[in-house]
């Protein structure tokens, strides 16, 4: 069959044979040129292995050369290791001695705003002897308010409004119980139930609110108390806690303060001086729900958001925070125990502030809480049981010495 010349065959040999083919050929010269044909091939093969061995040894010799740029760079980085590891534990040094400061800064500036809720709880559970537990609620509806009024173009009307909506729940939890005669703890627990439903209501049903792009009395702090550099917050929760600190004080050394206080003593005693101790029940937890809420919205302009759970353990604090100061600073004048109570606030958020600096878990922080709060409350107990031994052991020691 004749072979087609302008078509290429599937193998290379019988494309080669096809054509070197001629018409007419005989089978020894067929088998000379099948030799020549494999003598090709073969020489072809040697030529691509050759080149294969060139692209080898040129690869090697570029390895070679980066192996040694490489070992020059490693004994350059080894000679500068001294001087990075300086470096590095400088700025380690100087990050630490930053970072200390700003968490004591933190510490202080929240101490301030939640200073607001101890003193809230202060005037209920300590003066009025009532136990309200609807702090947590109270708080959120605060700050949820605050964010609302806030977002309008109003940071300090905000705070204002936050207090009315104090004033609203503390009511509600008043006359509960003094004309529905429901037990404190449950008025409290029932009006906190309540607030969770108020207080998505306000908030849009949504459980987040932000206020990034929004001005707060902490942004126009900062332009009006630019003079204290990177401390305008800190001077703002301070210039609020002490303006309500001065205010209790001088309101329960007023009549009405007075009559507070008697009802928290004896109410009974009160009631026979012509004086109604629901009035004044219903005034001091009014006073408490605003305080109280006035801290939810410091908080919420403060962090610039609000969250749905953010009262969540509220009562714990403030209720660590009082005893803390009680115990620390003492209770013989109305001036020492608000003092007292604003400084166990900032102490309370110092420890957490430590605990956090020490890598403490974030899931484990109301396990931190509950320690500080259980430690607190039992130095009281602690203290008179350690003056007991030592009276005790100071009794047996003077018997001794008689016999």
């Amino acid at each position: 069959m004749p072979c087609e010349e302008g078509k290429p065959s599937a193998h290379l040999v019988q494309q080669l044979e096809c054509l070197m083919r001629p018409r007419h050929i005989n089978a020894r010269e067929l088998a000379a040129r099948r030799v020549q044909i494999g003598f090709h091939i073969r020489v072809q093969a040697l030529i691509r292995r050759a080149r294969h061995g060139g692209i080898l040894l040129r690869a090697v010799r570029q390895y070679r050369h980066e192996a040694e740029i490489a070992r020059a760079l490693v004994q350059l980085v080894e000679e500068q290791l001294d001087n990075i590891e300086v470096a590095v534990k400088l700025c380690e040094q100087q990050q630490l001695h930053d970072l200390d400061g700003t968490v004591i800064q933190t510490a202080l500036e929240l101490g301030c705003i939640y200073a607001l809720v101890a003193l809230a709880l202060f005037l209920s559970y300590s003066i009025l002897n009532i136990a309200d537990l609807s702090t947590d609620g109270c708080f959120t509806l605060g700050c949820a308010v605050a964010c609302q009024v806030a977002l309008t173009g109003h940071p300090f009307l905000a705070l204002l409004a936050a207090m009315a909506a104090g004033v609203c729940s503390g009511f509600v939890t008043a006359f509960l119980q003094t004309s529905l005669g429901v037990e404190s703890i449950m008025a409290g627990i029932i009006v906190n139930t309540g607030l969770y439903t108020i207080n998505l209501a306000v908030m849009g049903f949504s459980s987040t609110m932000s206020l990034v792009k929004t001005d707060t009395v902490f942004s126009i702090a900062k332009s009006a108390l630019s003079f204290t550099g990177g401390g305008y917050k800190l001077v703002l929760a301070a210039g609020v806690i002490a303006l309500a600190g001065a205010a209790m004080v001088g309101f329960l050394g007023t009549r009405l303060g007075l009559s507070i206080r008697a009802t928290g003593d004896n109410a009974a005693m009160v009631r026979a001086s012509s004086i109604n101790p629901a009035f004044t029940i219903t005034v001091g937890l009014c006073i408490s729900g605003a305080l109280t809420a006035l801290s939810g919205g410091l908080l919420a302009q403060y962090q610039k958001s609000c969250d749905i759970n953010v009262g969540t353990g509220m009562v714990t604090i403030a209720l660590a925070s009082l005893i803390i100061g009680e115990t620390l600073v003492g209770k013989r004048t109305m001036v020492r125990r608000v003092l007292g109570v604003v400084f166990g606030s900032c102490l309370y958020r110092f420890i957490v502030a430590v605990a956090l600096r020490f890598n403490v878990p974030a899931a484990a922080m109301k396990l931190v809480s509950a320690i500080i709060v259980a430690v607190a409350i039992s130095m009281p107990a602690i203290r008179e049981k350690i003056a007991f031994e030592k009276r005790r052991s100071a009794a047996r020691q003077a018997r001794k010495e008689r016999v």
